[in-house]
């Protein structure tokens, strides 16, 4: 069974899907992502989370 049927996309998906599909080049959705973290944090678990 293919995995979209087990795996729908939700409609912010399909938007984001769409407007990469209409226009390819454009930079909408490469946003960087900044977050502010506080108290300790272990580096290694940290690295090992943010990676793709």
């Amino acid at each position: 069974m293919s995995d979209r049927l087990l795996h729908p996309l939700t409609a912010h998906q399909r938007d984001i899907w769409f407007s990469d599909a209409l226009l390819p080049e454009s930079p909408q959705f490469s946003i960087a992502l900044r977050e502010k973290l506080s108290g300790d944090i272990g580096l290694t678990a940290l690295k090992a989370e943010s990676r793709w």
